[in-house]
């Protein structure tokens, strides 16, 4: 069970971690 919380919350991590890197390259976009 913790072991697939744990890998269940790295996912959500890694998820974030690319949603807020795209939003990042969205706002750092010199054209928008």
């Amino acid at each position: 069970m913790k072991d697939a919380r744990g890998q269940l919350g790295q996912g959500l991590d890694d998820a974030h971690r690319k949603a807020f890197r795209t939003a990042l390259a969205t706002v750092c976009t010199p054209e928008s």
